[in-house]
């Protein structure tokens, strides 16, 4: 066992090789599974996702294909007229564009996600690095490799992989502030929370958590923290602009708002369903017959605020249920079911093994770090880190929980990890009395100490 750490201690001084490495395999993984899987879909979002950046890139409109097979489909209109619509966020849409410009389809976009997979490692590789020198980092590399989940996740097109790597490069922007830091780098933050947000619109809720850090910690002040704020609300005004306009009514950043949160509240929700499994509560199928995107979305969130009024213990129970479902090692893949050739991810009972074992370790070592928090006391990151981390779920539970929404996050959970084991190295390198050197968190810089 020394001679194995000796040699991972070793291997860790030579970073830059480590994690080009392990960039390399992760695309070259990444191909594999693309020229696999060829054009198929894995999921039945796909199919809605490529139809958006398709008819963007071709028709210069953010609008569906009126089609059966497509969410929202308007028995009304011609067959193959283009809908507008704001049924879903923009930015992963906009991601797409470039590559359907390249005549790309579904292997082309895994392979784009391949690519991001990489760079989110090297986001989080420099983040540690940065903290925790290239034990750190070395860790972040080894336990990333060992989490073949987020990988199976970069071949389906889903926004999760993006909003993994935006969520990575906000937080190693937001370390690197400081009260002197020039306005240019804030107006860079506001830019990337403002696409996560447009990515995946849930994290509107956690900007008061990264606002409230940015205070505590002394990464800006209320001047910096207001550009950065203003130019979210400029990036994230512009799409409900368009959105109010195109669809003729006040409008957010989406209209399937109300869907997902019936979907997570109702007289027979449960925790852990899946959407596909959603049973309306009585009525609601026949007050959307026939209504437009927009009132749709008012109906079914009217639906689920109403049963929650009605039942507030109930709604609370469940609520609590789904958040502990957030933290779950498996769940089933409703894609397994519905979509021709299930979802690409092998049997199932092989599945749950490779999340029991990843997810498992990831947990274990967040558990020990906790338990020894008292004599080793959280950093200003860490903090901000796990704050994400659990304010993730809670705004996720207001709908519902599922792993695929958690994977983004989860990539925190292995920086807070990758620090507390390169501590645990470098005191184990150190020997019985040996000489420890600076606490790793000193190499992080002013403004970084534990709170």
């Amino acid at each position: 066992m020394r001679s194995f750490l000796t040699r991972l201690v070793r291997n860790a001084e030579r970073p830059r090789l480590v994690l080009g490495l392990a960039m390399g395999f992760l695309v070259a993984a990444g191909l594999v599974m693309a020229v696999q899987d060829g054009p198929r879909m894995k999921s039945l979002d796909e199919v809605g996702f490529l139809d958006l950046s398709g008819n963007l890139a071709f028709h210069g409109t953010f609008a569906h294909t009126n089609r059966p097979d497509i969410e929202g489909f308007a028995p009304a209109l011609p067959a193959g007229a283009l809908r507008p619509t704001a049924y879903r966020a923009p930015g992963w849409v906009w991601f797409q564009v470039p590559f359907r410009w390249m005549g790309g389809d579904y292997a082309l976009l895994r392979v784009a996600n391949a690519i991001l997979l990489a760079l989110t490692l090297w986001l989080l590789h420099g983040l540690v690095t940065r903290h925790a020198g290239s034990l750190g980092g070395a860790a972040s590399v080894v336990l990333v490799l060992l989490y073949p989940v987020l990988l199976y996740a970069a071949g389906t097109l889903y926004p999760q992989t993006l909003s993994a790597f935006l969520q990575v490069g906000a937080v190693r922007q937001l370390d690197a502030l400081g009260p002197s830091a020039r306005s240019r780098r804030f107006v860079l933050l506001g830019g990337t929370l403002g696409a996560l947000v447009l990515t995946v619109p849930i994290h509107l809720l956690l900007l008061p958590l990264v606002a409230a850090w940015m205070l505590a910690a002394r990464r800006g002040n209320w001047r910096q923290l207001g550009v950065t704020l203003l130019t979210v609300a400029g990036l994230v005004g512009l799409w409900v602009l368009r959105n109010s306009l195109v669809l003729g009514a006040v409008v957010g950043i989406v209209t399937s708002t109300g869907f997902n949160l019936l979907a997570g509240n109702g007289p027979y929700v449960r925790h852990d369903q899946a959407t596909s499994e959603l049973r309306w509560p009585p009525g609601v199928r026949d007050q959307v017959v026939g209504k437009g995107e927009v009132e749709r979305d008012r109906i079914l969130a009217r639906a689920a605020l109403r049963w929650i009024r009605e039942n507030p213990g109930q709604a609370a129970a469940l609520y609590g249920r789904k958040l502990l479902y957030w933290f779950a090692p498996t769940n089933e893949l409703a894609s397994d079911r519905l979509v021709p050739g299930g979802s690409g991810a092998g049997p199932r009972w092989r599945r749950d093994v490779a999340m029991l074992v990843g997810y498992g370790l990831l947990v274990s070592i967040l558990f020990v770090r906790l338990v020894l928090a008292r004599r080793d006391r959280l950093s200003s990151l860490e903090v901000l880190l796990l704050a994400l981390y659990l304010g993730g779920g809670m705004a996720y539970a207001v709908f519902f929980t599922r792993i695929r929404f958690r994977l983004p996050f989860d990539w925190l959970l292995i920086a807070v990890d990758a620090l507390f084991l390169a501590r645990v190295l470098e005191r184990w390198r150190a020997g019985p009395g040996g000489r420890r050197g600076p606490p790793v968190e000193s190499l992080a810089g002013p403004g970084a100490g534990g709170v």
